[in-house]
Protein backbone atom coordinates (compact mmCIF):
# COMPACT_ATOMS: atom_id res chain seq x y z
CA UNK A 1 0.00 0.00 0.00
CA UNK A 2 1.54 3.30 -1.05
CA UNK A 3 1.30 5.88 1.72
CA UNK A 4 2.77 8.90 -0.05
CA UNK A 5 5.15 10.08 -2.73
CA UNK A 6 7.42 13.08 -2.06
CA UNK A 7 10.01 14.96 -4.07
CA UNK A 8 13.57 14.07 -3.12
CA UNK A 9 14.66 17.74 -2.80
CA UNK A 10 12.09 18.70 -0.17
CA UNK A 11 10.41 16.02 1.90
CA UNK A 12 7.49 18.34 2.67
CA UNK A 13 5.77 18.33 -0.73
CA UNK A 14 3.37 15.46 -1.39
CA UNK A 15 2.84 14.49 -5.00
CA UNK A 16 -0.36 13.10 -6.44
CA UNK A 17 1.11 12.43 -9.88
CA UNK A 18 1.22 8.64 -9.48
CA UNK A 19 -1.12 5.70 -9.69
CA UNK A 20 -0.87 2.09 -8.60
CA UNK A 21 -2.03 -0.69 -10.90
CA UNK A 22 -1.42 -4.44 -10.86
CA UNK A 23 1.48 -4.24 -8.41
CA UNK A 24 3.27 -1.41 -10.23
CA UNK A 25 3.58 2.26 -9.28
CA UNK A 26 3.46 4.53 -12.33
CA UNK A 27 4.44 8.20 -12.31
CA UNK A 28 3.12 11.00 -14.55
CA UNK A 29 6.24 13.10 -13.93
CA UNK A 30 9.95 12.33 -13.94
CA UNK A 31 12.55 13.28 -11.38
CA UNK A 32 13.95 12.11 -8.08
CA UNK A 33 11.03 10.78 -6.06
CA UNK A 34 10.74 8.96 -2.77
CA UNK A 35 7.92 6.45 -2.34
CA UNK A 36 6.85 5.65 1.21
CA UNK A 37 4.85 2.43 1.34
CA UNK A 38 3.77 -0.38 3.61
CA UNK A 39 3.95 -4.01 2.52
CA UNK A 40 0.54 -5.61 2.84
CA UNK A 41 -0.38 -9.27 2.37
CA UNK A 42 -2.66 -10.29 -0.46
CA UNK A 43 -6.37 -10.40 0.36
CA UNK A 44 -7.91 -13.77 1.04
CA UNK A 45 -10.86 -14.32 -1.29
CA UNK A 46 -11.70 -17.99 -0.70
CA UNK A 47 -11.60 -20.38 2.23
CA UNK A 48 -8.90 -22.44 0.48
CA UNK A 49 -6.50 -19.53 -0.24
CA UNK A 50 -2.96 -19.80 1.04
CA UNK A 51 -2.19 -17.30 3.79
CA UNK A 52 1.56 -17.80 4.12
CA UNK A 53 2.29 -14.09 3.59
CA UNK A 54 -0.11 -13.18 6.40
CA UNK A 55 1.61 -12.31 9.69
CA UNK A 56 2.13 -15.48 11.75
CA UNK A 57 0.15 -14.08 14.69
CA UNK A 58 -3.02 -14.26 12.54
CA UNK A 59 -2.56 -17.93 11.59
CA UNK A 60 -4.35 -19.21 14.71
CA UNK A 61 -7.26 -16.82 14.09
CA UNK A 62 -7.69 -18.13 10.54
CA UNK A 63 -7.98 -21.64 11.94
CA UNK A 64 -10.93 -20.58 14.14
CA UNK A 65 -12.58 -18.81 11.22
CA UNK A 66 -12.31 -21.92 9.02
CA UNK A 67 -13.75 -24.10 11.78
CA UNK A 68 -16.64 -21.68 12.36
CA UNK A 69 -17.34 -21.47 8.63
CA UNK A 70 -17.48 -25.26 8.33
CA UNK A 71 -19.75 -25.58 11.39
CA UNK A 72 -22.05 -22.83 10.14
CA UNK A 73 -22.35 -24.38 6.66
CA UNK A 74 -23.07 -27.78 8.18
CA UNK A 75 -25.77 -26.43 10.54
CA UNK A 76 -26.67 -22.69 10.43
CA UNK A 77 -28.17 -22.86 13.95
CA UNK A 78 -25.14 -24.48 15.58
CA UNK A 79 -24.09 -22.33 18.58
CA UNK A 80 -20.55 -23.71 18.31
CA UNK A 81 -20.09 -21.71 15.10
CA UNK A 82 -20.84 -18.46 16.93
CA UNK A 83 -18.37 -19.34 19.71
CA UNK A 84 -15.70 -20.09 17.11
CA UNK A 85 -16.39 -16.78 15.33
CA UNK A 86 -16.01 -15.03 18.69
CA UNK A 87 -12.66 -16.79 19.25
CA UNK A 88 -11.63 -15.70 15.75
CA UNK A 89 -12.48 -12.06 16.55
CA UNK A 90 -10.62 -12.21 19.86
CA UNK A 91 -7.52 -13.73 18.25
CA UNK A 92 -7.53 -11.10 15.48
CA UNK A 93 -7.93 -8.30 18.02
CA UNK A 94 -5.10 -9.66 20.19
CA UNK A 95 -2.78 -10.15 17.20
CA UNK A 96 -3.55 -6.66 15.95
CA UNK A 97 -2.75 -5.13 19.35
CA UNK A 98 0.51 -7.09 19.57
CA UNK A 99 1.61 -6.03 16.09
CA UNK A 100 0.56 -2.39 16.63
CA UNK A 101 2.41 -2.10 19.92
CA UNK A 102 5.60 -3.65 18.52
CA UNK A 103 5.82 -1.20 15.62
CA UNK A 104 5.73 -4.04 13.07
CA UNK A 105 5.00 -4.02 10.16
CA UNK A 106 6.94 -0.84 9.75
CA UNK A 107 6.75 1.36 6.67
CA UNK A 108 9.59 0.98 4.20
CA UNK A 109 10.87 3.41 1.65
CA UNK A 110 11.70 2.93 -2.00
CA UNK A 111 13.98 5.50 -3.54
CA UNK A 112 13.90 6.04 -7.28
CA UNK A 113 16.81 8.19 -8.42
Amino acid sequence: MVKKVVKQEDDEEWLECWYYRNGTINFDKTGDLRVIAKKMPTHLTAIGDSFTDLHRLFHNAVKYYALAWIKENDDPDDPTAQRLYQKFNNKVRRANLTISSSGSPSPWEVERI
